[in-house]
C-alpha cells in the first residue's frame, strides 16, 4: 500500500512552555485515518500517547491545544500563537 503524507509544523505556547506540533495531511492514498488531518502526540510521563484526527490542519490543532491545556499544570491563563513553517 503506498500513500502520500504532507507535513507542517507548528509552534505554540501554554504559559511559558513552548510546543512544536508536526501536521500530516493525507495527500494520497488508503490508510484508514478518520480525517484527512492528523497529529500523533508521543507519550510522556505525565500522559499516554494519543493521536487526534480533524478535517482541517486548524481544527486538529485546536484539539491537541484544548488537551494539552487541560493536562498543563503550568497553564493559569490561555495563551496561544501559532506559525507556520513549511
Amino acid at each position: 500500500m503506498a500513500y502520500l503524507i504532507k507535513e507542517d509544523r507548528y509552534t505554540y505556547f501554554v504559559g511559558a512552555k513552548k510546543h512544536y506540533l508536526r501536521v500530516q495531511e493525507l495527500v494520497w492514498g488508503s490508510p484508514a485515518w478518520p480525517g484527512r488531518f492528523r497529529i500523533e502526540m508521543p507519550a510522556s510521563k505525565d500522559r499516554d500517547g494519543k493521536k487526534f484526527y480533524g478535517k482541517n490542519a486548524l481544527e486538529v490543532v485546536d484539539r491537541v491545544i484544548e488537551y494539552l491545556y487541560c493536562h498543563s499544570s503550568e497553564a493559569p491563563h490561555r495563551r496561544i500563537e501559532l506559525n507556520s513553517f513549511s
